[in-house]
């Protein structure tokens, strides 16, 4: 039996990735010092939940065959410096997953935003085929109990590939590391500014990740994303470079039709943004082999991922959905899914709902003085536009942002920014209207704010 002891075992993929350990007959330990659901919960079912928070040097012994190091662990981990003292094997998760897949067939999703849902489609339309694959995914499907799964004999991995650096000892993004014989990239848009201060250290990036792919590669890239499709000429001999546009498609009755070969798909998602990944998986499932009429019959059914435009509330009247999207291109393309379904539109020619947009600016590169800007006009769709920013993430920050800065940011001075959940609330009961849907953009929870009981208020 191996041992395998994870240093911040509560990070959205360390968890997944020890659960799938332990169900494949490893000894799995873990330490970190914050660990919050849904991984606390899924944690403590598979019982790898550690009984203390915190770092324990003395989890680290010569027994253990190897160590998988945490995003967030710094290089001055006692855990981490006593895994280097004894000479243990030290990975990072994308490397662990590398060297666990490195016979398999593998497929990495990237880009900067869709790769969650496009990774979900995928996995969808594989287990709608019948088919075996291993899959590692950063977010909550619904239908899919654990983000990640790791067998000894299947051929074929699927992973979602973000641009974060692999560990605080490897600085490679993570996409980098995995060495796909497929690579799909959905779009760049510049993010995670406060490791990429500049959009060109940041699309870089997809640069040198395009450039490191093994012989035979196949690329496919978002056509109708300019600085995607420039990829194009970064390809590296023998590979095949695969460009997807924006299918057609149509609205009608609030559901959104996939339109393929003259059939109208219906689907469960909504946006020309979730059209446009729906292109994209197929691309990815056609190279896998999957008939285009079993993907198209596994789409109809495909109910999104959780927290990505996700309807929690649904009345008559009133419409509720959150998101996750907290960059600027995410949150631009949510509303406009959210406009182009519910507003007046040219689907229906009818006075539709109005809308109101609540983003809460909740991580340190949103708040950044030099990357607010970016957000500008993203929330001009709406028709009451709100900016959540926390004062407990500002006191964290130490630099305090003014109301007027963030509204110029936005381009918009009718902006109303709230700073804590009792001004949030007063805001939106504020609004009086008899149609209306609400959209709340975070990768954070409004201060912990139960949205559904404000929006009963």
């Amino acid at each position: 039996m191996k041992k395998v002891h994870f240093i911040a075992i509560g990070g959205s993929a360390m968890h997944s990735i020890a659960i799938a350990l332990h169900k494949l007959g490893y000894y799995v330990t873990g330490s970190d010092d914050e660990i919050y659901d849904p991984a606390k919960h899924k944690l403590s079912q598979e019982g790898l939940l550690p009984p203390k928070i915190g770092w324990f040097p003395e989890k680290i012994h010569q027994e253990l065959d190897f160590v998988i190091l945490g995003m967030h662990a710094k290089p001055d981990n006692p855990e981490l410096l006593r895994a280097q003292e004894l000479g243990i094997k030290i990975y990072s998760y994308p490397e662990f997953i590398y060297e666990f897949s490195k016979n398999k067939h593998r497929v990495v999703i990237a880009g900067s935003h869709g790769k969650t849902t496009i990774t979900a489609m995928v996995i969808h339309a594989l287990h709608q085929c019948n088919r075996e694959f291993d899959y590692l995914i950063g977010g909550e499907v619904k239908g899919l109990p654990y983000s990640c799964r790791l067998s000894e004999d299947s051929h074929l991995i699927i992973i979602e590939g973000d641009e974060y650096p692999a560990s605080c000892l490897d600085k490679r993004p993570k996409m980098r590391v995995y060495q796909p014989h497929i690579l799909s990239i959905s779009g760049l848009s510049w993010d995670h500014a406060n490791v990429y201060p500049t959009e060109e250290i940041y699309l870089q990036q997809f640069r040198d990740a395009v450039q490191a792919q093994v012989r035979g590669t196949n690329l496919i890239l978002n056509a109708d994303d300019k600085k995607t499709k420039k990829l194009e000429e970064l390809q590296v001999k023998d590979s095949h470079v695969i460009l997807y546009e924006t299918p057609k498609y149509k609205v009608k009755d609030n559901t959104y039709y996939y339109l393929f070969d003259d059939e109208d798909v219906p689907t469960r998602v909504i946006g020309k943004h979730n059209m446009s990944n729906i292109e994209a998986a197929y691309r990815i499932c056609r190279k896998l082999s999957v008939p285009a009429d079993e993907f198209v019959k596994a789409i109809s059914t495909f109910e999104g991922t959780g927290k990505r435009l996700e309807k929690i509330y649904d009345t008559e009247n009133i419409i509720v959905y959150r998101d996750f999207a907290h960059a600027p291109s995410k949150v631009k393309a949510s509303l406009d899914a959210i406009y182009e379904l519910y507003h007046r539109t040219s689907w229906s020619f009818t006075q539709g709902h109005k809308i109101a947009a609540i983003l809460e600016l909740h991580t340190f590169s949103s708040l950044s003085p030099s990357y607010l800007p970016q957000y500008e006009d993203s929330l001009k769709q709406a028709d009451y536009k709100i900016v959540y920013v926390s004062e407990n993430v500002i006191a964290k920050k130490g630099e305090n942002i003014t109301d007027i800065f963030i509204q110029d940011a936005f381009g918009d001075r009718k902006i109303r920014v709230c700073r804590n959940p009792a001004q949030l609330a007063e805001t939106l009961q504020n609004i009086q209207e008899n149609k209306i849907a609400y959209l709340f953009m975070s990768s954070g929870t409004f201060d912990n704010t139960d949205l559904l009981s404000l929006i009963r208020k």
